[in-house]
């Protein structure tokens, strides 16, 4: 079963004559690397250039399953490019997209057709330094892994400053209010 996979990509498959590469899309802060592990830099064919890169080191697996679970992958990248570790320890780095594609090349080392393998965000980092090497180990893992998080926002003058800066509507809502009841008589 292609499972969606384009007609390129298929036939392509069914011959011996390819080769796949990983591209990576990786949002930290206000920048987006694209990186591939393949031995030469690769034009999608959405014409974006993937930089063959040696601060690409490892990807794990990832696996799929019938079971409801959260998705995740660990990303290790060299740590000589201190813009991900900058990026990382100012704490911009949440909930920033990581998308992994798996490509097909043919024998020009042209890009036959592209599909996305993983899309996620990064949950958590690691930096480890050693003295002959540093890395930095991204989680990724699925837009499902906060599915539980509760997202609300508090009837108080703080809560609405947050978005409105100069609103004094909850002013004083704690002291008129103690229990309200949205949408329902009290």
């Amino acid at each position: 079963m292609s499972r969606g996979l384009g007609v390129n990509v298929t036939n392509a498959l069914a011959s011996n004559g390819f080769r796949l590469a990983t591209l990576l899309e990786i949002n930290i802060g206000a920048s987006t690397f694209y990186l591939t592990d393949y031995g030469v830099d690769l034009t999608d064919v959405d014409a974006q250039v993937y930089g063959n890169s040696a601060d690409f080191i490892e990807l794990s697996s990832v696996s799929e399953t019938g079971a409801l679970k959260v998705n995740s992958l660990s990303l290790t990248l060299s740590g000589a490019d201190q813009i991900f570790i900058a990026a990382l320890l100012n704490g911009d780095y949440i909930e920033k997209d990581v998308l992994v594609r798996r490509a097909v090349v043919n024998a020009s080392d042209l890009v036959v057709e592209s599909f996305l393998f993983f899309d996620g965000r990064i949950t958590t980092y690691q930096i480890e330094d050693t003295e002959r090497e540093s890395r930095v180990v991204l989680e990724v893992a699925s837009h499902w892994s906060d599915f539980e998080k509760v997202n609300n926002r508090r009837t108080n003058l703080n809560s609405q400053q947050v978005y409105f800066p100069n609103d004094m509507g909850f002013q004083y809502a704690s002291k008129i209010v103690k229990d309200l009841r949205w949408g329902r008589s009290s």
